[in-house]
């Protein structure tokens, strides 16, 4: 009774959400374990949130975990989105997966770079 917010019914929490971001929060380059640890929690969350009936949109989840990444994040992750598509909203360009996958091929980059690796983007199995 005295921690409700503790009890997990399935249904998620938005305020859950802004937690887990301000909980990892500002996340650079280098902490490549913290990333993949944000992105399992989001993720977790979100999920919930998108069940019917959602209550939270697309866009509003890509800011959130937006504000969770160091400005380094996202310049270099609009390398790895591809490009628009049309029938999407200008205020709402990419669904959050996209978003994801691209923060997660700039990390596999980084790692890659910083440890004189080959890039291999399209090897996820590491996540």
């Amino acid at each position: 009774k005295a921690y409700s917010e503790s009890v997990d019914n399935g249904l998620g929490s938005i305020i859950r959400l802004k937690e887990i971001v301000n909980q990892h929060r500002i996340i650079p380059l280098n902490q490549r374990e913290r990333l993949l640890k944000y992105i399992r929690e989001f993720e977790i969350e979100l999920e919930k949130l998108e069940k019917p009936p959602a209550v939270i949109s697309n866009s509003q989840a890509v800011q959130l975990f937006l504000k969770g990444l160091d400005k380094a994040y996202l310049h270099d992750m609009m390398l790895y989105l591809p490009q628009p598509d049309e029938s999407r909203r200008k205020e709402d360009p990419y669904p959050i997966k996209e978003v994801i996958e691209a923060v997660k091929k700039v990390s596999n980059s980084y790692s890659a770079s910083l440890f004189g690796l080959p890039d291999d983007d399209d090897d996820d199995d590491r996540y």
